[in-house]
């Protein structure tokens, strides 16, 4: 699959807005960090109907929940759980060769 960059989505803020290329790569910048801090305090991240974000974890096994303590965590992901807006554009993909 390809992809594009952080630059590359700056740059087409840039067209599509009254921002300049450094203002609209540093918003996509401060956005990703203001992200991460509120995930990292605890929080989920509801963008609009654009969707949203949380951690999860794994941990070792245990028998509860309340037995998954900090010193049993193997790994943190980020789950992100599209909106209405993002399900009903995705549902409208369609598909070509390259």
């Amino acid at each position: 699959m390809e992809q594009k960059t952080e630059k590359e989505i700056a740059e087409a803020l840039s067209k599509n807005t009254t921002l300049s290329r450094g203002e609209a790569t540093l918003v996509v910048d401060e956005l990703q960090a203001v992200i991460q801090n509120a995930l990292l305090d605890g929080y989920s991240v509801q963008m609009g109907d654009w969707g949203s974000f949380q951690l999860t974890f794994n941990c070792t096994g245990t028998d509860t929940e309340a037995e998954c303590t900090a010193d049993k965590i193997t790994s943190v992901n980020i789950r992100f759980r599209p909106g209405k807006q993002m399900k009903e554009a995705l549902s409208k993909a369609t598909f070509v060769a390259r």
